[in-house]
């Protein structure tokens, strides 16, 4: 391309002197112009000179244009010399990814099996069709392997008419120009060795773990010191076993709580192997005789910037294991963070300080604040209206301006029906119960957001409220997850309770004697936990039971709630039809697909074919899925052989160990179910 805009520069002059011969022959040679002798010598001369001139620029332009072809000649052959001999390997291949020629060195890669016919995605796996198609000018960088050795390869487009003059490359094998415009070139470059430093570097860098006996107190109380210090002698040996087995150190912090430090090297061999599960089940065994047991939490930090950062990460991470019920492993890295174990379901605890304690607590931050907004999650159920009516009522103790936020549009039937029943009895403010948008228009700096029955934010009945609120609190049951709500001021998290009606009721005991309930406000409360326990066989305790009998004498009747909480013929009906068509896979899992456009309220249609199909003899357990707009719902059931929440956490969700859901976007109903199928397939589901 080059050589052709020198041709055409060269004629310039040549057009030049063309046209001033004319105009002298014109001017000065025609008989018009024989006005004087030396005038029309004049214009003969400077025609035959103009006429020379050109003459003498084209023979100089065709010497030159050999010359130029010679030294492009050299230069191209000489380039595709240094190309064949050069120690970097180096191919060309066509769009589609056939290599159309290669140099040695990038034979030698493959020992001579990848040459000339053969695809370069075969080689480099990472290299795909849709990136070759891709490649431009400006280089590609795609991170490879092949046969334990690491490549970095650059791709980039190249002109099949930079190649024009050369006439042969290796063996007499040309590039085919018919076949397309531009190849691409594939620069390879061996950084096996760099990526082992890498790896090397990070490996070697600190992790820090904080360890937590989550029943320490439960598990002590009624021994005597003796027994108590033998107690703690023996975990203090068995921890520090685990952590000499990694290269780590250990130390104590308090009574029941411990720091590791150990490279980052062995984290995964910790999770791959599991010793950190036989380390809980030796100290298990050490307390079997006690009433309790040990469950053990470990919150582990790397990769941070600092070691303080670091250890802030396993901070986060410690908390994440113990908002999500403990007696797990989660390693926080950077953004990302893993969840080890957690496999069985949560214990539940007898005591009820801690709701004393945080009914105190929420006490003292309401006292300052004059509007209170209390917001559950989207699709609100009995559990997440009747949580919101509990806090309402503690405000409304306390003159505080309270609003319950609602959004018309994300409501289940039985709520819509208590919200009517509130408003019907005349006994509660007109303003009860609001829409996020107005609530985001009343909400000032006197004012705090209080979350129930969710932690993340993402299925917040309005999101816009959390980025508003300065000051937070969050009552829930459900485990944390990674898009948990931060920077809230009281966090009550529960997993272990039945519902986060039965937190706040035992709250409601505790913050203010001169609270009584009616008689429809304990037949909601009461409600919430008919429905997230399964009418009482699931996620049920001793505290719930306990709870039940305090609303029952507040004047709740079960006879309102059977009312409240019993479905639609329709719906019955629409439930057996899409249970008559369920699938049984691998002989203890019901999957079944419902057609959300046939049911006004859909996710409750799902979660009732899951509810009816997990009371079938040896289903271990059972999804519905339906598809809403852009996303798959997957609602999950088990009683005890296996944990829903850990198969929905895999695919973006989350739960309880017996009750769970998800939801997915951009798929196809069957796209989600082949997923759930993988993920029930995989080895480290049990």
């Amino acid at each position: 391309m080059e050589r052709r805009t020198a041709k055409k520069l060269f004629l310039i002059p040549v057009y030049v002197f063309v046209l001033l011969a004319i105009y002298f022959f014109i001017v000065y040679a025609t008989p018009s112009s024989f006005v004087t002798s030396d005038l029309f010598i004049f214009g003969i001369v400077s025609f035959i000179a103009c006429l020379a001139a050109t003459v003498f620029c084209i023979i100089i332009s065709k010497v030159s244009s050999q010359n130029e072809r010679k030294l492009v000649d050299v230069v191209k052959t000489g380039e595709y010399q240094f190309m064949q001999t050069n120690i970097t390997p180096l191919a060309f291949c066509e769009r589609s990814g056939s290599i159309v020629w290669a140099n040695d060195a990038f034979r030698s890669i493959s020992d001579g099996h990848y040459d000339v016919g053969k695809n370069i995605c075969g080689l480099f796996t990472e290299i795909t069709k849709q990136s070759l198609h891709d490649a431009t000018a400006d280089p590609t960088i795609v991170m490879s392997s092949y046969e334990g050795k690491v490549y970095q390869v650059k791709l980039l487009c190249v002109n099949k008419n930079d190649y024009e003059d050369i006439k042969d490359l290796k063996d007499e094998e040309k590039i085919d120009e018919k076949k397309q415009s531009d190849y691409v070139m594939a620069i390879c470059y061996d950084e096996t060795e760099l990526e082992a430093a890498k790896l090397a570097l990070e490996n070697s860098k600190l992790a820090i773990g904080l360890i937590n006996l989550d029943n320490y107190d439960e598990v002590s109380e009624g021994l005597d010191e003796f027994k108590i210090s033998v107690l703690r002698s023996f975990v203090e040996r068995k921890l520090s076993r685990f952590a000499s087995e990694n290269s780590g150190v250990i130390k104590r912090l308090e009574k029941d709580k411990f720091m590791l430090l150990l490279d980052v090297s062995h984290i995964n061999t910790i999770t791959e192997t599991k010793s950190y599960a036989q380390i809980v089940e030796e100290i298990r065994n050490e307390t079997a005789g006690t009433e309790n047991s040990f469950t053990m939490s470990i919150g582990i930090g790397i990769s941070g910037r600092t070691i303080e950062e670091t250890y802030d990460y396993a901070k986060t991470a410690l908390n994440l294991a113990l908002g999500r019920g403990g007696d797990q492993i989660v390693i926080k890295n950077g953004k990302d963070v893993s969840f080890h174990g957690g496999r069985e379901g949560t214990k539940e605890k007898t005591k009820r300080v801690r709701a004393r304690i945080k009914a105190w607590s929420f006490k003292e931050v309401l006292d300052i604040k004059e509007r209170v907004f209390i917001m559950g999650h989207a699709n609100a159920d009995v559990d997440s209206f009747g949580a919101a009516l509990g806090i309402y009522l503690m405000a409304l103790s306390m003159d505080k301006e309270a609003y319950i936020v609602l959004n018309s549009d994300s409501l289940t039937a039985p709520v819509v029906e208590l919200m009517k029943l509130y408003n019907e009895t005349g006994q509660y403010s007109e303003k009860m119960f609001i829409s996020g948008k107005a609530a985001l228009d009343l909400f000032n700096k006197n004012s705090m957001l209080v979350v129930v029955d969710h932690n993340n934010e993402k299925i917040s009945q309005e999101p816009k409220l959390i980025e508003a609120a300065d000051t937070i609190a969050i009552f829930d049951h459900h485990r944390v997850g990674v898009n948990s709500i931060q920077g809230a001021v009281i966090s009550y998290i529960e997993p272990n309770a039945s519902s986060t009606c039965e937190m706040i009721a035992e709250m409601l005991e505790y913050f203010d004697d001169n609270i009584k309930l009616k008689k429809l406000e304990a037949e909601t409360l009461l409600a919430g936990i008919v429905v997230d326990t399964n009418n009482f066989t699931s996620q049920t305790g001793a505290r719930t039971f306990d709870v039940a009998a305090f609303l029952k004498q507040n004047g709740a009747e079960v006879s309102f709630v059977r009312k409240l909480l019993r479905e639609n013929f329709s719906e019955i009906k629409l439930v057996s039809e899409a249970i008559t068509n369920t699938e049984i896979y691998n002989d203890s899992y019901a999957i079944a697909k419902f057609d959300s456009s046939i049911s006004s309220q859909p996710l409750v249609t799902i979660a009732l074919i899951a509810n009816e199909l997990i009371e079938t003899r040896g289903i271990k357990a059972s999804f519905a899925l339906t598809k809403i707009e852009d996303k798959v719902h997957i609602s999950a059931r088990s009683i005890d052989e296996v944990n829903v929440q850990v198969i929905m956490e895999k695919l973006g969700g989350g739960g309880h160990h017996s009750s769970a859901a998800t939801q997915i976007e951009g798929v196809s109903v069957d796209e989600a179910i082949d997923r759930l199928k993988a993920v029930l397939d995989s080895p480290d589901l049990v």
